[in-house]
């Protein structure tokens, strides 16, 4: 044993006690909130979205839009009025394909591209801060429930394990990244380190997360 075993052990009996004080309902839903709430969020926006379009939240938008554009779009190309604005790069290809060859034309369509794509901006957010509060509830409301003496015991039990199975995953991660970074110079002591010890080893050699990218 040496001292990738020593820190790899320390990482998995931390994650015990972090589970097993936190218990199982809490550990999975603080752990899973987020990605649940991202995904949500992606599935479920364009009904929201939908359900935006023709209110005053719509309105209000598509108005902020037509100012903004009757200040910026003038005689430019449809690809300068693009420019002019202060949009993140990443969003500006999308509404290229929107935009027509005449300043006119662009003035408006560039106006209705830019407010459908705040509206599904606006659909996503709202999804995913209603998604994050109704898990929030769920938490307490379960938190409430494992209070009772026998599920008490079974959620810190349980929330032990679950504190376990986290640490092993985090150690794979780890190792993974190792797996890659093995033959530059800068990582070539610690993976020896991996390769020297005793269980740590057998890990590395043997890593479950390698075998999906196989």
């Amino acid at each position: 044993m040496n001292i990738a075993d020593i820190i790899a052990i320390v990482i998995i009996v931390t994650t015990i006690l972090i589970g097993a004080k936190r218990g199982l309902v809490k550990s999975v839903f603080s752990l899973g909130s987020l990605v649940l709430s991202l995904i949500l969020a992606i599935l479920l926006y364009p009904t929201v979205t939908n359900m935006l379009e023709g209110s005053f939240v719509d309105d209000a938008i598509r108005k902020s839009a037509y100012t903004v554009f009757d200040a910026h779009v003038s005689e430019n190309t449809s690809s300068q009025s693009i420019d002019n604005l202060n949009l993140p790069e990443g969003l500006k290809p999308i509404l290229g394909d929107a935009v027509s060859a005449t300043a006119a034309a662009a003035k408006e369509t560039l106006a209705e591209a830019v407010s459908t794509l705040l509206l599904k901006i606006l659909g996503i957010i709202i999804v995913f801060l209603l998604s994050k509060i109704l898990l929030w509830i769920i938490t307490k409301v379960f938190n409430i429930i494992t209070k009772l003496p026998i599920i008490h015991s079974l959620n810190k039990l349980s929330g032990g394990i679950f504190g376990a199975l986290y640490g092993v995953l985090i150690l794979y991660i780890v190792l993974a990244v190792l797996a890659f970074s093995s033959t530059t110079k800068v990582f070539s002591k610690p993976v020896q380190l991996v390769k020297d010890s005793a269980f740590v080893s057998v890990m590395y050699n043997q890593n479950i997360l390698l075998n999906f990218i196989k």
